[in-house]
């Protein structure tokens, strides 16, 4: 009566319930009819589904029962068939409609003639008495009275040898003196009080380990015993008691562990390594009940050891990605399985995360050149690089010309003039510059460099982008106006074409310009006269006040210039000393 009502009320689990029908036949009849009670109350969909197998395996077969008690039995029996009808799946509604009450046996006397008389019998009027009341009784009442017959019952039950055994223990404070204890109970038990045992050593975990050391030592039988109703039984089936096993089926284990229960799984592959390949190998086929969200946690937990067997997972490259999340030494297997550019991306957003030096070491194991060149390029355009990755990169990649662009934020102001002349050769490369220094920064650098063929092509480049304001040029020109580079007029005259409302500018720089010691410098006074050509009528208010070889060399090189100047003589008369001037200079050029 007492595990009836711990497998079915107190502790409650498919796996009592069948332990229970198992040993129904060996029941007496008052256990039968609680048995069947109790089922009835705590039915649910599937002990519906395994009490309608047993109880049409019953059926079919009969049941040896006392007469006295078939009545009550059958009553129980048909009050569980109707309950089962109602929570069984649909699919199996053909079943329950072919339920019908047992088939009882018992010894009976031979019958005796057609015509002998049916003799008075006592026990059964009685049976019938007793049947008539139960029916007229409620269901509640006939399950009080049950209930506490039996729990009447159960408290005069006395415990057991072994129970008061292992109670002992607790009374017993010396820990050697407890393991002489464990070993001394564990040669007397039989196999039939493994559930005992098992009972008592799942409530105290501390005298786990000694029990299943000298079970398996000096009592074999019970071991193996125990083991095989840990694996029968969720409610023992529990890592704090599988993990003092001291030797167990692998196979077996592996195939009961759930969801619940991976810490068992856990605790194998940490503590138990011996079995690692061939609990890996069970992965790989299949065999392991557990979600791929739960085998995805295992892996990363046990990196370590399951690292080298990766491919057995079928992992993708975003479950990598997160294994790598708290396992740096997978970087380098993540960093295999990423194929797309998209995916470079997830990696290296993932290394934003990482120490620098995790970076560094990774950089340095690979071997495929091409991919590390994706990999450096990815991380310097996704994420900002300091400390000792930026030292890092600077040191070894810098002279790189595959990089250079990349690393040019990382640089120094300074450092970054030193690259402008032999990079800055297009739209792109420009820009790369511009977001380390300033527009009117590099104008200034530009006009400054020796070659001159690069500066002209860095200048125009200038020219031609719209990141160049005229507030730059104006910025450059007045900058360099005392130093006067080759190239200033050049860029001066560039300045007045993209933006001609400067033209007032212009003159007044002009003015100034001639004034200066620039009139031996050939490629300078032909920029000087282009742009006097270039704003017009207004360049001969600057001529005038040129000296007379000075305005000679200047007219000597554009007639333009000479046309302007005679329409301005005609214009202006001869009254003024620099109009005579320049009229004797004119007159060396004639009509030409």
């Amino acid at each position: 009566m007492e595990k009836i009502r711990y497998h079915l009320v107190e502790r409650y689990s498919e796996e009592g319930l069948t332990f229970l029908i198992f040993y129904l036949k060996n029941m007496s009849p008052i256990e039968m009819v609680y048995f069947f009670s109790t089922a009835s109350k705590i039915l649910d969909r599937d002990s519906a589904v395994i009490l309608l197998a047993y109880l049409r395996s019953a059926q079919s077969k009969g049941m040896i029962c006392p007469r006295y008690a078939q009545r009550s039995v059958n009553y129980h029996v048909h009050m569980l068939n109707k309950r089962i009808a109602k929570r069984i799946p649909s699919m199996l509604n053909r079943f329950a409609s072919e339920m019908r009450l047992f088939d009882f046996t018992e010894v009976r006397g031979k019958k005796g003639g057609e015509g002998m008389k049916k003799e008075f019998d006592p026990l059964s009027l009685l049976i019938d008495l007793v049947f008539e009341t139960l029916v007229k009784t409620s269901n509640i009442e006939i399950e009080n009275t049950i209930q506490t017959y039996f729990h009447e019952k159960r408290e005069e039950v006395l415990p057991s040898p072994i129970t008061e055994a292992f109670n002992l223990l607790g009374r017993i404070k010396d820990a050697n003196t407890i393991d002489i204890g464990i070993s001394r109970i564990v040669r007397m038990l039989e196999v039939r009080d493994s559930l005992e045992a098992l009972l008592f050593i799942s409530k105290n975990e501390k005298y786990s380990h000694s029990f299943f050391v000298y079970a398996y030592l000096l009592n074999r039988d019970v071991y193996d015993a125990t083991v095989e109703l840990i694996l029968e039984s969720k409610q023992y089936f529990r890592i704090d008691i599988v993990k003092h096993l001291v030797s167990l089926n692998v196979e077996k284990v592996v195939e009961r562990i759930t969801d619940e229960t991976v810490e068992i799984l856990n605790h194998m592959i940490k503590e138990r390594r011996v079995y690692v390949e061939k609990i890996v190998k069970m992965i790989s086929e299949e065999r392991v009940n557990i979600s791929r969200e739960s085998m995805l946690e295992v892996f990363k937990e046990n990196y370590e050891v399951l690292g080298d067997y990766a491919p057995c997972f079928k992992l993708s490259g975003q479950e990598l990605i997160e294994v790598s999340k708290s396992n740096d030494r997978a970087l380098p297997l993540t960093l295999d399985a990423v194929d797309t550019q998209e995916s470079m991306n997830s990696f290296v957003d993932l290394l934003k995360e990482k120490e620098d030096w995790a970076v560094i070491n990774l950089i340095k194991s690979m071997k495929n050149d091409q991919r590390k060149e994706t990999l450096i390029r990815t991380i310097l355009r996704r994420r900002a690089i300091k400390g000792q990755l930026r030292i890092y990169l600077l040191d070894n990649y810098l002279k790189d010309d595959r990089f250079i662009y990349d690393l040019l934020p990382y640089l120094e102001k300074s450092d970054v003039y030193k690259y402008i002349p032999d990079y800055v050769v297009d739209t792109e490369s420009l820009n790369t510059f511009l977001r380390a220094i300033e527009c009117s920064e590099l104008l200034i650098f530009a006009h400054r460099i020796p070659d001159i063929s690069k500066a002209i092509r860095i200048l125009n480049l200038c020219f031609k982008s719209p990141r160049f304001n005229e507030s730059d040029f104006l910025f450059t020109l007045t900058t360099l106006e005392k130093e006067l580079p080759l190239l200033i007029v050049r860029t001066l005259i560039q300045t007045l074409l993209k933006f001609p409302n400067l033209k007032n500018f212009v003159v007044s720089f002009l003015s100034r310009l001639v004034r200066r010691n620039i009139w031996k410098q050939e490629e300078m006074v032909e920029g000087v006269v282009k742009c006097f050509e270039i704003i017009g009528a207004a360049a001969v208010d600057i001529i005038v006040y040129l000296d007379s070889d000075a305005t000679a060399k200047v007219l000597g090189k554009s007639k333009g210039l000479r046309n302007l100047c005679r329409e301005h003589l005609r214009k202006e008369g001869s009254g003024k000393r620099h109009d005579s001037m320049l009229r004797s200079v004119m007159g060396r050029f004639g009509n030409k």
